[in-house]
């Protein structure tokens, strides 16, 4: 398997281990505020940058009392089927596996969670759970069947959130003038009994669609007072 970025040390991308970050390219949403866009938009692929699964193991095993993970996040990892065979090999050194994704692949997620080949997982709700507002957070891409993918992928990680059984880090990024405080709710309201859930920044800088800089972010103060409103729902907010 290739992947088209990789940061070999990061303390902060799983919380509580030093891990390496894996990036994939390709993504099927285009969320106007992704700030990735050379891993989501074909055009602006880097063709010839690429790194090899043997390269990544080779460094696996010189920094095996260093490393304690792998987190892979893309683009959409899951787009690659290949990603499976990788992760038992991850799993096979004794590193723990963060996947980050954005849900439309509801089969491959559980399929990987029911071979044990994932410790954490982090996924973004983008909206409300309305069709047509989600559509607003990631492009006209967005399908019936996509939409439907997402939402079983989230029935499926409150799940196991709620019963402890893996790590699973729900994202907001909440972005003003476009989320309302009645939408920070509703998604909260959604999320209830998920063990944890980040609120995150927006930054308008080097995103996807450009119109969307005219959006502005939510201060820290601000934010911090959604977590004592959203904590109604869910133990753990952070804000990040």
């Amino acid at each position: 398997m290739k992947f088209a970025g990789w940061q070999k040390q990061s303390l902060v991308d799983y919380p509580g281990k030093i891990t390496t970050v894996l990036f994939t390219q390709g993504c099927n949403l285009r969320c106007p505020f992704c700030q990735n866009s050379s891993l989501v938009l074909p055009e602006l692929f880097h063709k010839n940058l690429s790194f090899l699964e043997e390269e990544i193991f080779v460094f696996l095993k010189k920094r095996k009392k260093v490393i304690d993970a792998v987190t892979v996040t893309g683009g959409e990892p899951l787009l690659h089927s290949e990603l499976e065979a990788f992760f038992k090999r991850v799993k096979g050194l004794g590193h723990s596996v963060k996947l980050d994704t954005n849900g439309t692949f509801p089969s491959f997620l559980k399929r990987l969670v029911e071979e044990g080949l994932l410790d954490f997982i982090a996924t973004d709700v983008k909206a409300p759970l309305d069709f047509g507002r989600y559509k607003e957070f990631t492009g006209p891409v967005l399908t019936e069947k996509l939409f439907e993918n997402i939402k079983e992928s989230i029935d499926f990680l409150l799940a196991l959130s709620k019963k402890d059984l893996i790590r699973v880090e729900f994202r907001i990024t909440l972005i003003k003038g476009k989320h309302s405080e009645e939408d920070m709710m509703a998604m909260g309201k959604a999320l209830k009994g998920a063990s944890r859930l980040a609120l995150q920044t927006f930054r308008p800088d080097n995103i996807l669609d450009s119109s969307w800089q005219k959006f502005s972010a939510y201060s820290e103060e601000e934010l911090k007072a959604f977590k004592l409103r959203l904590e109604k729902y869910i133990d753990n907010v952070i804000v990040r």
